[in-house]
């Protein structure tokens, strides 16, 4: 009697098994490929991540995405051993998924529609296939979060845990250096531990590399974590002793080596590659697990759930149905309604000195209301790389720099910064956000109402910026100029 008949499953001869486990593969595979181009605006958000070489730290994205298409290819008859049952009532999931992901898109919020994407998927998966094959797809759907810029959020904890470690080192070697947060002197010059040098490129590298290893070898969960925890100890353990070598060649060589003149990044790529080699010198020592026999393949079902496919495309559909069907552009009288003060008349003269940068505005208005000048950027339509707020926008521009704020009181919704320019004068600066008729002190509250109301209708947005000079002791008269013009033509 055979395995797949004492199991109660008729057996298959080996090439109809492996033609139907190809077609779950294919299919599930479709179903990932289908996600990225319903969320095309996503994938071009992560594509400018992958292509970074200055950044680099998702270089890895292009083959994290074709290492999780083969693990899916690898696993194919474990895949087609798993009864697809269709799980309709994901198609629920899908819609909210998909409004949720417009949301987070409209409102510029690109961490949260770019962490959508695996989970899209993994609720097309559902749709399509049932739970048990999501619970078996699993790890190439998690695995995808490793082509996600998330673990930027760890950025400041690696900094600041660089930053411990350096400064122990220096101390056993008996270094003299003077820390403030992430600078530090010795007596040749002056170091910091930027956002680049906090090891997230090689803690990322590790996370991925040891997921990989223990997900080939099929290791046990005990193992795998143990794989992991080895592998971002020695990669944070190897960006220390970078950082530490660097600034003792700085320190040796009075700030000359060529560690600390030219481009250091490469060394630190060099004595990663040292750390992997040592890794897999350890691990490969640790005894893997025995390979279990094959589920058999029941060929009498389907390989492909035709109704529970249609489903799940058809839920991943809406997303670009919407976009297409709706432009979401403000018409221009409400733009224009937006951006402008609501009594007095404005000078449109340009204003000289202060070029905040805000891409892809729908227009911009300059001009001042006697000695305070005004900035006014409004948006039709926002997106990623259109928005109020986000990494590509400066309300300070190239020509200001961002200085202490004295203290004062500031009316709502206006917020307070301080700035000098180059030639060292000082100004305050004071700005508001504006959708339609209401005014908003925080970006981030405006961007997610934003978000919300895109879905019933078109709002217009606009940030309004003031600054005005202050005197050689103090900023009072500034503050009293920006009161007045806001009492004035922004009641």
């Amino acid at each position: 009697m055979t395995e797949a008949k004492a199991m109660g499953v008729p057996a298959a001869a080996p090439a109809e098994a492996e033609r139907f486990a190809r077609s779950r593969a294919v299919a599930l595979m479709g179903l990932v490929l289908a996600t990225f181009a319903a969320l095309w605006p996503t994938l071009l958000s992560l594509r400018e991540r992958w292509e970074d070489t200055v950044g680099r730290t998702y270089t890895h994205g292009y083959l994290v995405v074709l290492l999780a298409f083969w693990m899916i290819w690898r696993d194919r008859a474990r895949l087609a051993a798993v009864p697809a049952k269709p799980w309709l009532p994901g198609l629920l999931l899908a819609l909210a998924g998909v409004v949720g992901w417009l949301v987070a898109y409209r409102a510029g919020l690109q961490i949260v529609h770019q962490a959508a994407l695996p989970a899209l998927a993994a609720v097309a998966v559902l749709t399509a296939f049932g739970w048990r094959t999501l619970r078996a797809l699993a790890f190439p759907l998690t695995w995808l979060y490793l082509a996600v810029p998330v673990w930027d959020a760890i950025l400041p904890l690696l900094n600041w845990i660089s930053v411990f470690a350096v400064r122990f080192m220096l101390r056993v070697a008996d270094v003299p250096a003077f820390f403030v947060n992430n600078r530090f002197e010795i007596p040749g010059g002056t170091f910091e531990i930027a956002d680049g040098c906090s090891g997230v490129h090689f803690f990322v590298v590790a996370l991925t590399v040891s997921l990989l290893y223990g997900e080939v070898n099929r290791d046990s969960t005990r193992t795998r974590v143990k794989l992991v925890v080895f592998a971002l100890l020695l990669a944070m353990a190897t960006n220390w002793i970078r950082i530490f070598i660097i600034v003792l060649a700085g320190y040796l060589s009075d700030m000359t080596h060529s560690l600390v003149v030219n481009e250091h990044y490469t060394f630190g790529w060099y004595m990663f590659a040292g750390m992997m080699v040592m890794y897999f010198l350890v691990v490969r020592r640790w005894q893997a697990p025995e390979a279990g026999a094959p589920a058999p393949i029941d060929t009498a079902g389907a390989a492909i759930p035709r109704r529970g496919f249609a489903v799940a495309i058809a839920g991943l559909a809406c997303a670009p149905l919407v976009l297409l069907a709706d432009s979401n552009q403000a018409t221009p009288a409400q733009l224009e309604a937006t951006m402008r003060a609501e009594a007095g008349v404005e000078r449109s003269a340009p204003t000289p000195g202060w070029s905040p940068v805000f891409p892809n505005a729908d227009a911009t208005s300059t001009g001042a209301f006697g000695d305070v000048e005004f900035y006014v950027a409004g948006f039709r339509s926002q997106g990623q790389g259109k928005e109020l707020a986000g990494f590509s926008t400066s309300l300070l521009g190239e020509s200001l720099h961002r200085a202490r704020a004295p203290r004062g009181e500031v009316p709502a919704p206006w917020n307070e910064s301080a700035a000098v320019d180059d030639a060292g004068r000082r100004w305050l600066l004071w700005s508001a956000y504006r959708m339609d008729d209401r005014w908003y002190r925080n970006a981030l509250g405006l961007q997610i109402e934003y978000g919300f109301r895109s879905l019933a209708g078109a709002p217009a947005a606009a940030i309004v910026a003031l600054r005005a000079r202050c005197g050689s002791d103090d900023c009072a008269g500034a503050r009293r100029a920006l009161l007045q013009v806001i009492e004035t033509h922004y009641p």
